[in-house]
């Protein structure tokens, strides 16, 4: 995810909106973005670029039935099942929305609920620990990859559904 779109995502957590007026970012309440006014300026331009494209782009279908097959197809790509796993619900999304926009498969990421009844129909179950939604049973392989460089050869797990 670039630095941008990190940005976008944090402050619309914070309870943050945007909006551009002649090519100014304006974003409210304020102090939605008190501690990210350094790293706003830094990329203000790709911001606005991302926020008027988004702006053209459709919104996300909320019949589950459009999201299915692009879910069990990056389910089998790129997640690895275990019941050792666990991954952030958040971290799960962008890398699904990335990935359904890479793929074309999906014009738009679908909302947070349509993910979540997703996951629950191929049997994963959430909890919030410490502030964030994990994911039991579900791991990106790209994390495991990466852990599996910094523990020197523990191989990826992939497991059957």
């Amino acid at each position: 995810m670039s630095a941008a779109l990190e940005l976008i995502r944090r402050v619309q957590e914070a309870g943050g909106r945007f909006r551009v007026e002649d090519d100014y970012l304006v974003v409210a309440p304020k102090d939605a973005i008190a501690h990210l006014v350094a790293d706003l300026r830094q990329h203000v331009e790709e911001v606005i670029h991302l926020l008027q494209s988004s702006a053209s782009r459709p919104i996300p279908p909320a019949d589950i039935d459009a999201w299915r097959e692009p879910f069990a197809e990056w389910l089998d790509s790129r997640c690895a099942v275990h019941p050792r796993c666990n991954e952030g619900l958040n971290r799960l999304l962008a890398k699904y929305s990335e990935w359904g926009i890479l793929q074309a498969e999906v014009p738009v990421a679908p909302t947070r609920e349509i993910f979540i009844q997703l996951l629950a129909e191929h049997g994963f179950s959430m909890v919030e620990a410490y502030g964030t939604v994990l994911v039991y049973g579900l791991a990106l392989y790209e994390d495991i990859d990466g852990l599996r460089e910094k523990r020197g050869g523990v191989s990826a797990i992939r497991g059957e559904r």
